[in-house]
């Protein structure tokens, strides 16, 4: 799963990939950014898309928590920040995007929680804790998360919402000691493809997943003052000794 990124490059060139796959205009707007350090489900996030007419590629803010186009309740669907890869082609939540709306999305880390026993006292059951990790690209660059979008237009008017959700897969050995799913990290190489409406054959979309994930990841324990969404800044990615957390 994926319930919590960043936006916070610890490099100049983080968005170089971006600049030589996607162009460089976009490379400098993500370049741009305000770091943001704990971004959370439901918060409007940076996504690129390529526009079917133009075959521009473009960045869009969306909503992060996917809203299908044909939407009708006033109320939102909930837990649709994430898509499960597997039976993401056939599910009606998600199998229009999957033909038709996929996108990418910027990210520099991601925070994956560790769920384990702390010691208790004598006599007393174990308690569970969730210990907060931090995980990146294996060199510290940027990366793109594969996504799906959506365009949505309230049943009670107004201007038409962008929403996203990150595709996720089972963890690869580089992430399983932490969490038993990850995000499907796409490899620049595939990029351009992911985004082509042309693109549209169910099958041809999961092969593109199924060829081009980056499987590596570099993991470190951070504070538990992660669980709060509120807590945005760089110590989010400091490294802590684990026995503070215990």
């Amino acid at each position: 799963m994926c319930g919590r990124y960043a936006i916070a490059p610890s490099r100049n060139d983080a968005w170089a990939s971006v600049a030589s796959e996607l162009g460089a205009a976009l490379a400098e707007e993500l370049s741009a950014l305000k770091p943001r350090y704990n971004i959370p489900p439901s918060l409007d996030i940076p996504i690129i898309i390529q526009d079917p007419d133009t075959r521009e590629y473009r960045a869009i803010s969306a909503r992060w928590g996917f809203i299908p186009h044909w939407w009708r309740n006033t109320k939102l669907p909930s837990m649709t920040n994430n898509v499960r890869v597997e039976g993401a082609a056939d599910k009606p939540m998600w199998r229009d995007a999957w033909r038709r709306s996929r996108c990418l999305i910027p990210v520099t880390h991601w925070y994956e929680w560790q769920e384990r026993a702390q010691a208790a006292a004598e006599g007393r059951k174990p308690l569970k804790i969730k210990q907060p990790w931090a995980l990146s690209s294996t060199n510290g660059s940027g990366f793109m998360f594969a996504g799906l979008w959506a365009s949505w237009k309230p049943p009670t008017g107004g201007d038409p919402v962008a929403s996203a959700a990150v595709v996720t897969r089972d963890a690869a050995p580089s992430v399983a000691h932490v969490h038993d799913r990850m995000p499907v990290i796409l490899h620049p190489r595939a990029w351009s493809r992911w985004l082509s409406p042309d693109v549209n054959d169910p099958q041809n979309v999961a092969e593109i997943l199924e060829v081009n994930a980056i499987l590596e990841a570099r993991t470190w324990p951070v504070t538990r003052l992660m669980s709060k969404p509120v807590f945005n800044g760089p110590e989010c990615l400091d490294p802590i000794d684990d026995s503070e957390n215990k």
